[in-house]
């Protein structure tokens, strides 16, 4: 009650006093409110200390002779017709008294706090923040010292724009903040920080009228943390762009919509980069990219991804998305080039390719470099003409796909799976359905390792179910493992291996066979074991079984082969180059065409062989073998 008393006495005394001693308006409820709150604060962060207020330095403050050192308070408002002091009372009514270049001869001095008022327009103007300033907008309220000192609300936030100016809306020293406004951009960027250490942007609103403008942009910043939280930037031509940058860039509780370029620009540099909360980025196109970065980004459970592709183009760093990945359009999927040597781990992708690109792009491209990609969960869909996957110029590095009764890789008009010097390691755990257009598994010009958990390849119109060729060159390897496979093709060659190197196909799982098409397996100047528990081929044109060349074992457990063309053999094998084929045909029927035989070995050099355990029926319309002289044939496997 005394407090009471004595506070209301001083503010009648202090209001009777101001209006005695200025020529300004009296105090307004606000003056005498904020003269309420320091009368019993002490260490004030306002005037030249931080001492307890008294009474002259409030009549200062009042009339605009206080001396605002470090840690000041400048307000701005540009509704005023005249230009004031800079304080609540009497603000300034535009940046210039606090905007001078290089901050020489202004008002404001490093640490102030520039308090924006909402004004009648908006502000057309290129603000150059000191040192550890604030710039502050009626958009929030202003609080020192834990308490409000004027009241702000999205509807009183004010606009900042650099129409006709031809720079930047904001720069910012080292450790700046900027809060409470809204930026409209025409041409240059919104806020951007050089060389600056640390930076905080907070209830930011970023539009754009013109120009292909960055929202955000920081460079060549050599450490620091740079928090972005509650942004939202629409329309810019890049959203949020980190280029050569080092320390920590958190964006969280944001919005980057629809720019003309991605989302997230990351270039050069080892910055770190945390995505959390609900952030979201959304683009008609590639929402984020990692050019030339080497260091670390997480992308949080709760954030949300929207678009058609990521790129990652000599990244070298660890990219973590937990949350949903979910893509669309004519190229969506991922993008991994330039020499790439990062990891990308992604707990759920899916991507949906919709017909009518230009130029197909895979859905997951991988290009030279050695980058690691794991998919926990993934769901493909491929509508268009490109490949589901396509690895070459040369990878060194592995994509793995991992088991998950949520995932599936399917193609309906693509061309499958292409490798093309893929020489690392690529395990496909979970099921891939190719059908339609030319869909089947190419590995060319490959030493990997290739492992498929369960390949379904039906009806692809053109090019072969599976083509292993030219994989590798002499002394290397390429092995690949099918656990469950199924071919049906009406055209080309369902199993195609032809100058590879060594090939190796271990018995586990189920690998079928059937065509109507030239041939069900074609085997030529290729090394390795390969094991099938069928091969169906009917209506061929040629032997639906030809081996040329093929050193090594073979296995046909069962199956059908017939050919409906003339002098054609159900299976034929040619030993010319010294290679030792042994074949294993237990259970297998085979029907050769007119004037032909069932099974055709024409050795001229080299050894082929006859598993003495084989069981395979022959048909008795035909002679079991024609055999040349010039070669050595053995019926036992002695490999």
């Amino acid at each position: 009650m005394l407090k009471n008393t004595r506070l209301s006495f001083i503010l009648c005394w202090i209001s009777l006093f101001y209006c005695q001693v200025s020529t300004s308006s009296p105090p307004t409820p606000v003056d005498l409110f904020q003269f309420a709150i320091y009368w019993t604060q002490t260490d004030v962060p306002l005037g030249t200390d931080t001492e307890d207020f008294t009474p002259p330095d409030l009549l200062c403050l009042l009339s605009g002779d206080c001396e605002t050192g470090p840690g000041g308070i400048w307000f701005i408002d540009n509704s005023r017709p005249t230009n004031g002091d800079g304080t609540l009372a009497n603000p300034f009514n535009s940046f210039a008294p606090v905007n001078a270049p290089d901050g020489t001869g202004d008002a404001d001095a490093p640490g102030d706090l520039l308090y924006v008022l909402q004004g009648n327009a908006p502000y057309t103007v290129r603000v150059e923040l000191e040192a550890n300033q604030q710039l502050v907008g009626q958009g929030v309220d202003l609080v020192v010292n834990n308490q409000t000192l004027v009241e702000g609300s999205p509807e009183q936030i004010p606009t900042l724009n650099n129409i006709g100016s031809g720079t930047d809306v904001v720069t910012l020293a080292n450790d700046c903040q900027v809060r409470g406004i809204t930026i409209d951009l025409d041409g240059e960027d919104g806020i951007s920080g050089v060389s600056v250490v640390g930076a905080v942007v907070q209830d930011v609103t970023i539009t754009r009228s013109g120009g292909d403008p960055a929202g955000i942009f920081f460079m060549d910043t050599p450490s620091g943390t740079f928090e972005i939280r509650r942004v939202s930037i629409a329309g810019t031509g890049r959203g949020i762009e980190i280029r050569d940058c080092e320390g920590v860039f958190a964006i969280q509780d944001s919005m980057v919509n629809e720019p003309s370029d991605p989302a997230l620009q990351v270039r050069g540099g080892s910055a770190n980069i945390v995505v959390s909360g609900e952030t979201r980025l959304q683009r008609e196109g590639p929402v984020a990219s990692f050019t030339s970065h080497s260091g670390d980004a997480t992308f949080g459970e709760t954030v949300e991804i929207v678009g058609s592709s990521l790129s990652f183009s000599g990244a070298n760093g660890r990219y973590l998305f937990h949350s949903d990945i979910q893509f669309t359009g004519t190229r969506a999927g991922v993008s991994v080039r330039s020499n790439s040597t990062g990891d990308i781990h992604f707990d759920r992708f899916k991507a949906v390719q919709m017909p009518g690109a230009l130029f197909p792009q895979a859905m997951v491209s991988v290009q030279g470099g050695s980058a690691n990609l794991t998919f926990d969960t993934i769901d493909l869909t491929q509508n268009s003409g490109a490949p589901l996957f396509q690895i070459d110029f040369d990878h060194l590095g592995s994509v793995t796909v991992a088991s998950s009764s949520e995932s599936i890789i399917r193609s309906t008009t693509g061309t499958g799976m292409q490798f093309d010097g893929a020489n690392g390691f690529y395990r496909f755990l979970c099921p891939v359905d190719l059908q339609g257009g030319d869909s089947g598994i190419d590995i060319k010009g490959s030493s990997g390792q290739f492992t498929f958990a369960d390949v379904a390849i039906d009806n692809p119109s053109g090019g072969n179910g599976v083509d292993i060729s030219g994989s590798q060159t002499a002394g290397e390897i390429v092995d690949v493992t099918f656990e469950n496979l199924d071919i049906a093709t009406q055209g080309g060659t369902g199993f195609r291996v032809r100058e590879a190197g060594f090939l190796n196909l271990p018995e586990t799982g189920q690998c079928e066979v059937s065509t109507m098409g030239e041939r069900a397996i074609d085997l030529s100047f290729a090394s390795g074991q390969i094991f099938f528990d069928s091969a169906i081929g009917t209506n061929s044109p040629s032997a639906p079984v030809s081996i040329l060349d093929f050193n090594g074992f073979v296995q046909i457990l069962g199956g059908d082969l017939s050919t409906s063309g003339e002098n054609s053999s159900g299976l034929f094998a040619s030993q010319t180059s010294g290679s030792v084929t042994c074949l294993d045909l237990s259970g297998l029927t085979v029907a050769s065409g007119v004037n032909a035989n069932d099974v055709s070995l024409n050795q001229s050099n080299g050894t082929l062989a006859i598993s003495q355990e084989s069981e395979a029926e022959l048909s008795q319309e035909n002679n079991n073998a024609t055999v040349s002289t010039s070669g050595v044939i053995a019926f036992s496997c002695g490999l």
